[in-house]
């Protein structure tokens, strides 16, 4: 069998050479790519942690705005609570009126508050059935505010008194409903309060 030689060294020779240059150049190669694949896992790891970083402010900041939203929740029904005691107070004043003390009324009444339809947005809130509530008080008080009105509007001397009974009649039907509406939104503010408390 002929040995064959290049440059003077033997096939076998040269094979043993290619092999360790291969080797010499796969440590090179694979120490190049780890390099890369080290900067990569760093920079990944930069990412993940400011990534968490954020995450955690914008946990912060969803914590701090749910508390703002509970305050505010909170001091809005305290807000609607004051205007239908407010209403409560009124009614209370103008019924005796209505019924027999016409003669010492105010010159005006104001029976419904500007701002009732934050009442009727947080009676929805709790349920369908005490927006509906709500708006029947609306109803019999707008009537007995008219009434009264018309009343009030006519001269001293040609005012009758019987006008002022179906105005009687609202406001003494409202005034249960006004109590019951007044003491479900205490409910739900002692609740609201506890719940708060307990977090």
């Amino acid at each position: 069998m002929p040995n064959h030689t290049l440059l003077g060294l033997s096939i076998t020779d040269w094979t043993s050479i290619v092999s360790a240059l291969t080797v010499v150049v796969l440590v090179f190669v694979n120490a190049y790519y780890l390099k890369i694949a080290n900067r990569q896992a760093e920079a990944a790891n930069a990412q993940a942690r400011e990534s968490q970083r954020q995450a955690d402010a914008a946990m912060e900041s969803l914590t701090l705005l749910k508390a703002d939203a509970q305050q505010h929740t909170a001091q809005e029904l305290t807000r609607v609570i004051a205007i239908l005691r407010g209403m409560s107070a009124d009614v209370a004043l103008w019924k005796p009126i209505v019924k027999d003390r016409w003669g010492t009324a105010p010159s005006t009444i104001h029976l419904i508050p500007d701002d009732w339809p934050l009442v009727v947005y947080y009676a929805g809130k709790v349920s369908p059935e005490l927006r509906e509530k709500v708006l029947d008080v609306y109803t019999k008080l707008a009537n007995a505010n008219y009434q009264i009105t018309q009343f009030l509007s006519t001269p001293i001397g040609s005012r009758n008194p019987s006008i002022l009974e179906p105005a009687y009649l609202n406001l003494e039907n409202a005034s249960p409903d006004l109590t019951y509406v007044i003491g479900v939104l205490e409910s739900v503010e002692q609740a609201s309060a506890r719940a708060t408390r307990v977090s």
